[in-house]
């Protein structure tokens, strides 16, 4: 019995002379010290010094305090007066993937016809035959009559030309972009989208709406898996770069499910969350794409939410008001997706408990879905 005492005695007088460490977190796997971080907080709206643990920040304090938290294992930074913030989430963002093509250089971001005529002289005599010349253009040609199918032929008979509003809803193309993407003269309008008229009926040159989303989809699955890999870690990187660590991915140009698999085979670096963004064709709306897709398909990749886009920009006039415009008195805007679509838009993400987001520029959308 006095041995077995003497024994207790001996191991609680060991265990008092040995740091248990209990109560006392582990050290942060990183410190960041001698910087200016910005903290969100009011009251101390900056500090020298981050402690981070995992993937939680565990201090934020001066760099003598986060110093002394740092153990042998801890990674340490020294900003040099940097500054530090969170991390930017890009809330819209549509993954460009196309294939190789030839950029038109303008001088301003609304060119006119003559210097878009001069940009597409130049870039035939340097692109090689065949290859897709394309620029991103603004309201002003949109107003010129002078810019049609037949005036690009004849700037460019041996190359596909695109000049895109920097809207995203409405491009011009020439007869060979318009082959290049399978559009023939009696191309049938999507629902929500217009192909221009000539006054023959053929293609006017003009694609709008539901239309152009249609024709950006198919320029980008002219893209190889190269190719649309390469765009795809471009983007990723450039993200980086700019402190971009999550971002929402409209699924247009590229399908919801191609834009799933180059996130999962480029890898994402960052948190990715891919929206369906929706389609039409001439008998209505494409509500399955994308439907099969997992929710969280890889690390940092999710997929939710459902986009739907009900009328166009002031830029195209196709935003839709309530009253005409005062430039055009003779429209007010279509709805690309008419009033009797809104209960039923609404109806779909309730049934599929799906985030349902709206693209609505004009006033008359509101209206129409306040009262469904």
């Amino acid at each position: 019995m006095r041995r077995l005492t003497f024994l207790l005695t001996a191991l609680v007088a060991t265990l008092c002379l040995v740091p248990l460490g209990i109560g006392q977190p582990p050290s942060p796997d990183l410190v960041l010290v001698n910087g200016r971080v910005f903290t969100g907080d009011g009251a101390r709206p900056y500090v020298e010094a981050l402690a981070i643990r995992g993937d939680r920040i565990v201090a934020a304090d001066t760099s003598t305090h986060v110093e002394s938290l740092a153990g042998p294992k801890t990674t340490r930074i020294d900003l040099a007066g940097r500054v530090v913030i969170a991390g930017i989430n890009d809330a819209h963002y549509h993954l460009r993937v196309e294939p190789p093509l030839f950029p038109l250089a303008f001088k301003s971001r609304d060119p006119q016809w003559d210097e878009v005529k001069t940009a597409v002289a130049a870039a035939i005599t340097q692109a090689p035959k065949g290859m897709l010349i394309q620029g991103d253009t603004g309201a002003v040609l949109l107003d010129d009559p002078r810019v049609t199918r037949a005036a690009l032929d004849a700037l460019a008979p041996d190359h596909p030309v695109i000049l895109r509003t920097w809207t995203g809803h409405s491009a011009f193309l020439n007869s060979a972009a318009f082959r290049m993407l399978g559009v023939k003269h009696d191309e049938p309008d999507p629902l929500g989208g217009r192909f221009a008229r000539a006054g023959d009926g053929t293609l006017g040159g003009l694609v709008v709406g539901f239309a152009r989303f249609r024709l950006a989809r198919r320029l980008s699955e002219l893209a190889t898996d190269e190719k649309a890999l390469q765009d795809t870690r471009q983007f990723l990187d450039q993200a980086m770069r700019y402190g971009i660590t999550s971002v929402q991915v409209m699924s247009n140009p590229p399908s919801p499910e191609r834009c799933v698999a180059l996130f999962e085979n480029a890898p994402s670096q960052i948190r990715v969350r891919v929206i369906r963004f929706l389609l039409t064709d001439p008998q209505g709306r494409l509500t399955q794409e994308g439907r099969q897709l997992r929710p969280s398909p890889a690390s940092l990749v999710t997929v939710s939410g459902t986009k739907w886009v009900l009328d166009g920009t002031p830029v195209e006039r196709t935003a839709a008001m309530r009253e005409p415009y005062l430039d055009k008195p003779d429209t007010s805007g279509p709805m690309y997706l008419s009033e009797p679509l809104m209960p039923a838009i609404l109806r779909e993400s309730l049934q599929n408990d799906d985030q349902l987001l709206l693209h609505t520029f004009g006033d008359r959308p509101y209206e129409h879905f306040h009262d469904s």
